[in-house]
């Protein structure tokens, strides 16, 4: 899986979500072959149990490619009601893929009957470890592994890198996930670095990623800008100080890393473009009380697209579904953009494609596909 013949240049970390997942679903399908997507499992949408998480995944990407499926423990986190009781049977499914018995059994029972997926090692329980690394190995699809920050502080990619150099197992992915970042964190791109380095040298051709999102939390006060792309800054420098590693682009396909939490209402009307190295967004920043209604709404979206489109960093021949669903918000459509979930999914898609081709000029790039909303 991951040694001979792996064509993928990007490995961005997706949620489950309606944005996420429509994102990748509408990218040219020669984009789809080229990205491994990594996608901890949860329940879609409102499901009562996981059987529709896998074929709303396949929906999106197809069900002849590949993909990484890890477990979403955030997931399960303050859902259980006073009697301590989960409100649907789907957090019950996460909780007993999540346990640690028998070396993750659940975990192996589950995923081996997903033959598209490739397992991340579930590393809560390292006792666990070589017996989880014994059942997962035996499926032969290569096995991931994705740190946290507290366990790269606690030099579990190093324990486990010294376990698979015991074991002889070297067809390994390992993601180095910082979660959410700042451009501070470009000051460490030497530290981070040198902790793959360290697992190189102890399994050696093995593939890495180093993946973060430092998309902003809060746009408020704000009404046009832009934000820097910190994590492919950090990629870029760890790529040419650390040219002997074996590196694939990731990141979180510019959502964030942290949820926001609720309570704040409904945010501005906002659409942001992609480029290279930031994001430009534009916020109609007025009163809420002048968008009260989801014409208002629809009308500010289709200003904001049109102030978009008429900016210097617009690309007109760029033919993806993100830049045409502004198109049609700039006309008024009602297939454009009129609500935040809509909005993040364009963004989403447009990074997507972008980062997929950082190394490739626009006009070698042929997105011209038919798509149907």
């Amino acid at each position: 899986m991951f040694r001979e013949n792996f064509s993928y240049q990007y490995a961005p970390v997706l949620s489950l979500s309606p944005a996420e997942m429509s994102a990748i679903e509408e990218l040219p399908e020669k984009d789809k072959d080229l990205i491994l997507p990594i996608i901890p499992l949860k329940g879609w949408v409102g499901s009562q149990s996981l059987d529709n998480s896998v074929p709303r995944i396949e929906k999106s990407i197809g069900n002849k490619r590949k993909w990484i499926a890890d477990l979403d423990e955030d997931f399960l986190q303050g859902k259980k009601d006073l009697n301590g009781l989960y409100p649907r049977e789907v957090f019950n499914q996460v909780e007993r893929l999540l346990d640690s018995s028998e070396g993750y059994d659940n975990w192996f029972n589950f995923i081996k009957e997903e033959a598209m997926a490739t397992p991340v090692v579930q590393l809560a329980d390292m006792t666990q470890l070589e017996l989880q690394l014994k059942k997962l190995n035996s499926l032969d699809r290569g096995l991931a592994f994705r740190f946290n920050p507290i366990h790269i502080q606690q030099s579990a990619h190093l324990k486990v890198a010294q376990k698979l150099s015991e074991m002889g197992l070297s067809d390994v992915f390992l993601i180095f996930d910082y979660e959410q970042v700042s451009s501070k964190y470009v000051h460490f791109f030497l530290n981070m670095g040198e902790e793959l380095n360290k697992v190189n040298k102890l399994i050696p051709s093995s593939k890495f990623s180093i993946t973060c999102s430092s998309f902003p939390l809060s746009f408020a006060g704000y009404d046009n800008g832009e934000n820097p792309i910190t994590e492919r800054l950090i990629f870029n420098k760890v790529r040419n100080k650390f040219s002997e590693l074996n590196l694939v682009y990731s990141d979180r396909g510019s959502a964030r890393a942290e949820k926001i939490g609720g309570g704040g209402g409904v945010p501005a009307p906002r659409i942001d473009y992609p480029l290279l190295n930031d994001w430009r967004f534009i916020r109609h920043n007025i009163d809420k009380k002048a968008l009260s209604t989801k014409e208002d709404r629809a009308s500010a979206y289709s200003i904001i697209a049109k102030k978009m489109m008429s900016s210097d960093y617009w690309e007109e021949d760029l033919r993806l579904w993100g830049t045409q669903i502004i198109e049609l918000t700039a006309k008024g459509e009602k297939l454009g953009i009129n609500n935040p979930a809509r909005s993040t999914a364009v963004r989403i898609n447009i990074h997507l494609h972008k980062q997929l081709h950082y190394d490739n000029p626009l006009s070698e790039i042929d997105t011209d596909e038919d798509w149907v909303d």
